[in-house]
């Protein structure tokens, strides 16, 4: 009885409490206002929005196959590649954040020329720790809600055979996300994997 009575002073006092709850952007909105988006919005095809599959597995059977450990961090970032013009290439790229809040970065791949008995040779490694500023710009990259605004998947139109499709995988206790393109990454992943790129 206590109850009703202190719902209904709630409801003259406050108005009816709302059950609805609050409208959700959608991501291809969020990002038409972030930077770069207008060439993947009006230029690439096959954009999408679906949610992207981990290749992890991949990362795992590559880094076997040369030698390499899977880095584990519970801040990590993942970047896979595989695909090329007259030879594949694949690489496996993975960043792991220590206590010191500076980015480690282990990079391995290979290339197997289009040729018969061609044996595969490795790609240059990449085996480096991020300076604090580079660390720092780091995590501002991560932090930006246009990254995880963007299309899980892009497709530059302009390539019609070949080419590398990649895939870059964020994991950290906020975010758990998987994004892919063929030619035509995002600015926010184009940055990212620039930093990680690097020698």
């Amino acid at each position: 009885m206590i109850l009703l009575w202190l719902m209904a002073v709630q409801a003259t006092t406050y108005g009816p409490v709302s059950t609805e709850p609050e409208p959700v952007t959608p991501p291809n909105q969020v990002y038409a206002h972030c930077a770069g988006s207008d060439p993947i919005l009006h230029g690439a095809t096959h954009v999408s929005w679906a949610a992207q599959k981990s290749v992890i597995a991949q990362h795992r059977e590559l880094r076997k196959k040369l030698g390499a450990d899977l880095p584990e961090s519970d801040r990590r970032i993942l970047w896979y590649a595989v695909g090329g013009d007259l030879a594949t290439q694949s690489f496996s790229v993975v960043a792991t954040r220590n206590a010191a809040g500076l980015w480690h970065v282990s990079g391995v791949g290979q290339t197997l020329v289009w040729i018969k008995g061609a044996k595969p040779s490795p790609m240059p490694s990449i085996d480096r720790t991020l300076d604090a500023e580079e660390s720092s710009a780091l995590d501002k990259m991560l932090a930006d809600p246009c990254l995880y605004a963007g299309p899980t998947f892009a497709d530059n139109p302009h390539i019609h055979s070949g080419g590398l499709v990649e895939t870059l995988e964020v994991e950290t206790p906020e975010h758990l996300w998987v994004g892919g393109w063929h030619g035509m990454a995002t600015d926010q992943e184009q940055a990212i994997t620039n930093l990680l790129g690097k020698q």
